[in-house]
């Protein structure tokens, strides 16, 4: 019985982390795309929201409003950091520059505005828990 409980403990870890692992490389990637191949557009911040999807338990957004070259005015929702968006209390009046795919404008950040994924560092680490626990219950 003993052995079942240490695999049950490994999948817990290992397919959480397997996937928070494919997660976070995917939005890693996704930022060295916007930084190599990103194109910078002018920007208004036309609103905000915050969410529970974080570590924390808040996350925030601020939607933008923007016209990426070839293509109709955009309004997209992106992850903004707890200091963005003190400092951005007024949606109404922000203006800022985005960075954007040119082939994909619906993947864009706000310049200079970046977080981390913090799914690359946790994601293994839950990985190599459930690699142990699954060893010793072997």
């Amino acid at each position: 019985m003993q052995s079942l409980d240490w695999c049950l403990v490994a999948a817990f870890c290992l397919f959480p982390g397997l996937f928070m692992t494919h997660r976070g490389g995917c939005e890693w990637l996704e930022e060295q795309k916007l930084d190599k191949q990103g194109v910078l557009a002018d920007a208004r911040i036309v609103g905000r929201f915050t969410t529970g999807k974080n570590p924390d338990g808040t996350a925030h957004w601020a939607t933008v409003n923007f016209v990426p070259e070839g293509h109709e005015r955009l309004t997209t929702s992106m992850h903004v950091s707890d200091t963005y968006a003190a400092d951005h209390e007024n949606p109404a009046t922000s203006h800022v520059t985005v960075r954007y795919l040119p082939d994909h404008p619906e993947t864009a950040v706000i310049e200079g505005e970046r977080t981390f994924p913090y799914q690359a560092v946790v994601g293994p680490v839950l990985v190599v828990a459930g690699l142990l626990c699954g060893g010793m219950g072997v």
